[in-house]
């Protein structure tokens, strides 16, 4: 699969006016001990920045597949920048990183490739580091309303329902699954809402 390929065909992304505060809710669920995180998807560094400015002493790592993207990431947010895919991620990084962050990422996966997209995730996480992932939810109000954009985004190739994601994420070994509401609705909303219909994400988080 030439994920570079398919990402170049999401035009907007790199725009994404909820990229800075999906981050923001990402750190909220880092422990702040953490000093090394892995952000998947780093696109031009936006969501980076904002997980730098409230974790100054972090040391992220960042990883993509466009070149064109990570070319434009500004310096001093990242101790490295990855261009790769992270299912060819070296094994010289098991164990590194204390958390592993992907924001709208799985669903650009294709379907065959998620068991060894969470594998990896597993594989360099420390012992007890923590995966967040937000992805967007097939089961939000808007979709059953007739809103197909995540479906037809030329892009997306594994569009899951949370119960389905949470049975992969349990089968590659996390422990401590917790799902979340995410996107735009946690303006109004608190993530914990008892239901996810609201929400047009949802984050899913858990430990090796």
């Amino acid at each position: 699969m030439n994920y570079e390929k398919t990402n170049l065909l999401q035009t907007w992304s790199e725009a994404d006016p909820f990229t800075v505060e999906r981050y923001t809710q990402f750190a909220k669920h880092i422990d702040k001990k953490s000093l090394c995180i892995l952000d998947v998807g780093c696109n031009t560094g936006r969501g980076g920045a904002m997980l730098k400015s409230l974790m100054p002493a972090a040391k992220i790592y960042g990883l993509d597949v466009v070149e064109e993207r990570v070319g434009k990431v500004p310096e001093n947010i990242y101790e490295k920048i990855i261009y790769k895919s992270l299912m060819d991620l070296e094994h010289e990084y098991d164990g590194l990183f204390d958390n592993v962050v992907a924001g709208e990422v799985v669903e650009h996966i294709a379907p065959d490739e998620i068991k060894k997209f969470l594998d990896t995730i597993y594989r360099i996480l420390s012992p007890g580091g923590t995966i967040l992932l937000t992805t967007p939810n097939p089961d939000s109000i808007l979709v059953k309303l007739g809103r197909t954009d995540v479906y037809n985004d030329p892009s997306h190739l594994s569009i899951m329902k949370s119960s389905v994601l949470e049975e992969k994420i349990a089968q590659a070994k996390f422990k401590n699954i917790k799902i979340l509401g995410s996107g735009k609705a946690t303006r109004y909303l608190p993530e914990k809402f008892p239901f996810l219909l609201p929400f047009g994400s949802y984050l899913i988080k858990a430990n090796k």
